[in-house]
């Protein structure tokens, strides 16, 4: 096992549930391993955008992984419970907020902070630059999703199309894409 061999280790999961990183993380502490926590905060709609966009782009390179949407919904429901629950369990030396383009905040200790900073970043805003680029991964999506119905397909994941559509539509919506910003 690398962990025997002292490996600097990388784990990487949606915390779906709590077990499983906190269970590694005590065996690898019992290892003499120090911890580190590290979330990528990303608005829900814009996330499940995001499962959409790469699997059409991983498709077309043979890797595509389809994301049903209720298990989608069902992990950013729990993440930020989870994430709270492992946050306070002191197991970690740092704690680091990022979004997907950087590092937004980081603490020792500072449980209440983190979560803080956590929500505010899941509920933000966009600004101009990131709706046109939100935009543009719906466009794609939208062309796609149009692709598979051309080859008879009705559902992506388990999710109807139809399903998706809806949901692209209440998202261009709620964030003001395709009408004045």
């Amino acid at each position: 096992m690398l962990s025997d061999q002292k490996y600097n280790l990388i784990l990487e999961g949606t915390f779906r549930t709590l077990e499983t990183p906190w269970r590694i993380t005590e065996e690898l502490k019992f290892k003499g391993y120090t911890a580190e926590l590290h979330a990528i905060a990303v608005p829900k709609d814009i996330s499940y955008v995001g499962t959409l966009d790469r699997y059409f782009v991983g498709k077309t390179k043979g890797t595509g992984r389809a994301v049903d949407k209720r298990h989608h919904d069902l992990v950013a429901e729990k993440l930020p419970v989870h994430l709270k629950a492992l946050a306070k369990s002191g197991m970690f030396r740092s704690m680091h907020l990022h979004t997907r383009e950087r590092e937004i905040f980081s603490t020792e200790h500072d449980v209440e902070a983190f979560m803080e900073q956590f929500q505010r970043e899941v509920e933000r805003r966009l600004d101009f630059a990131q709706g046109n680029r939100l935009a543009k991964r719906i466009d794609f999506v939208d062309q796609a999703l149009a692709e598979e119905e051309r080859r008879g397909l009705a559902a992506i994941a388990e999710t109807p199309i139809a399903e998706i559509r809806r949901e692209l539509q209440a998202i261009k919506k709620s964030r003001n894409i395709g009408m004045e910003r």
